[in-house]
């Protein structure tokens, strides 16, 4: 709470908005101020959802996922001018030494090196989301990276270069992103080789997956057999992502089935929900959230049906209110 009033108290002069009743109050993900959460909540953004009008007062200016100035907000975040590098963070080589994720819990990147860290990943020492060591972090990119899953070998030289989703360099980008070739085991996407090039996310704009299979394949996760991110296989979709059974030691979500409901996300760089508020503000206090492509969340059906039609974690109507924190 204090992180976010303090991030919009110095821009809170710029745009105002009528006041709605807020959520997240310290949610460094979103960061989005009570006045202005019902009406400008990514509104237009395809991948924040933010409307460029308030971009420039009130767009994460201390966000840590991003690091956007609020004084560049407008003009590299929406115009995207200064974006020509980096399509994952999009942020300008000129201000990547002094501003580049000081302090981020996401990539872990101190001030002096964010040029030459984020390639090498020298100060990655203990990630809990890349999962890489200090020792490890040149040649062994991200070696038991739970969310990318790119063999070393292919670290120094394809890191990533062109593919605006995981930057995978522009000559493997359509054999080794597509085919899958270095992507043996992605627990994020599980996508086969052989589908990877004809059905690999056409439709989806969260993940991608084709129209055809989105509704079956997604939803009865039969290609997430073994998704790290979600845990769930065909078989236990609906009693195990709800029940969190086997969410034992998600380095996503860091809950235990023991604490689930008292302490869920009590010190989550990705929510930061205090475990006081996480039964009622986490699940049922999202009345702003009217349109939220992120959550999916209508006003009426928060506390009953969360995330009924969400791609991303897909709990079914009946067990949200009580599974989801349980």
């Amino acid at each position: 709470m204090l992180f976010s009033k303090l991030a919009f108290a110095l821009v809170g002069s710029v745009v105002s908005a009528a006041p709605v009743t807020s959520n997240f109050e310290a949610d460094p993900l979103l960061q989005i101020s009570k006045d202005q959460a019902d009406s400008s909540y990514f509104t237009a953004d395809p991948i924040l959802q933010i409307s460029k009008d308030k971009a420039g007062s009130s767009y994460f200016q201390a966000d840590p996922m991003l690091q956007i100035a609020k004084d560049h907000a407008q003009s590299s975040y929406n115009k995207r001018d200064t974006l020509k590098a980096d399509p994952i963070l999009q942020i300008s080589r000129d201000q990547g030494a002094s501003s580049y994720f000081q302090a981020d819990p996401m990539l872990q990147i101190a001030k002096d090196n964010a040029r030459s860290s984020y390639d090498r990943r020298s100060n990655f020492k203990a990630d809990p989301i890349l999962q890489i060591s200090k020792n490890n972090g040149e040649s062994s990119y991200f070696q038991a990276d739970p969310m990318l899953r790119i063999n070393k070998d292919q670290a120094g030289s394809s890191y990533f270069q062109a593919d605006p989703m995981l930057q995978i360099n522009r000559d493997n980008a359509a054999s080794s992103y597509n085919k899958r070739s270095n992507f043996k085991a992605d627990p994020i996407l599980q996508i086969s080789k052989n589908n990877g090039e004809s059905s690999y996310f056409q439709a989806d704009p969260m993940l991608r997956i084709n129209k055809d299979n989105a509704a079956s394949s997604y939803d009865k996760r039969s290609n997430f057999q073994a998704d790290p991110m979600l845990r769930i296989n065909k078989d236990n979709a609906a009693s195990s992502y709800d029940k969190r059974s086997n969410f034992q030691a998600d380095p996503m979500l860091q809950i235990n089935k023991d604490n689930g409901q008292s302490s869920y996300f009590t010190a989550d760089p990705m929510l930061q929900i205090n475990k006081d508020r996480a039964a009622n503000s986490y699940n049922v206090r999202r009345d702003t959230f009217k349109a939220d492509p992120m959550l999916q969340i209508a006003k009426d059906k928060a506390a009953s049906s969360y995330f009924q039609a969400d791609p991303m974690l897909q709990i079914n109507k009946d067990h949200a209110a009580s599974s989801y924190d349980a």
